[in-house]
């Protein structure tokens, strides 16, 4: 199954995102449950504060040749771990609905306007990557370091949103929305 995005709903009452398969041209619906666990969220929070705490305390000199070892580990890791991020992102209750050509094709037309939204978010996060590593390259702060590698995580995994074909995707759609006005 090759799903791409074609529209997200993201308000509080409802939130999910409609994929088609461009292959088969099938539709499915992935519903998103906003309901976080508030004691899992409150230990993960200390505990990644715990982290950043202890990282502020550890100074390493690296050489040029290490920072750029460094730098390179981050971007691997970083691709790595986008992935499986996007990958957790799609939850395993996938549903395929029935929609008409004519229904697809809206949420096409409503989807093209929010791709906007991923896009900036995508350009935003590596910006602040690209920041953050030159930073460290000058100051050698793990703590730079760390959110570097959030900040590029965030950019794989949104880049992931971002196939050529949802673009192919979109383009067909305006050609044929082009032709019947």
């Amino acid at each position: 199954m090759n799903l791409i995005p074609i529209y997200t709903e993201n308000k509080r009452a409802h939130k999910y995102t409609i994929y088609v398969d461009i292959h088969t041209n099938y539709t499915y619906r992935i519903d998103h449950n906003s309901d976080m666990n508030q004691t899992g969220y409150w230990i993960s929070f200390f505990a990644i504060l715990a982290f950043m705490r202890s990282l502020q305390e550890i100074s390493y000199t690296f050489t040029s040749m290490g920072k750029t070892i460094v730098v390179i580990a981050v971007i691997l890791v970083g691709i790595i771990l986008g992935g499986l991020v996007y990958k957790k992102m799609i939850p395993k209750e996938i549903r395929e609905i029935y929609l008409t050509q004519t229904m697809i094709e809206d949420y096409i037309r409503r989807g093209r306007k929010l791709i906007k939204q991923d896009i900036w978010i995508a350009v935003i996060s590596l910006i602040i990557f690209l920041i953050l590593i030159f930073l460290f390259l000058v100051t050698s702060s793990f703590v730079l370091l760390t959110f570097a590698q959030f900040s590029f995580i965030l950019f794989i995994a949104f880049m992931q949103r971002l196939p050529k074909e949802r673009f192919a995707l979109y383009k067909k759609s305006s050609q044929l929305s082009d032709q019947n006005d």
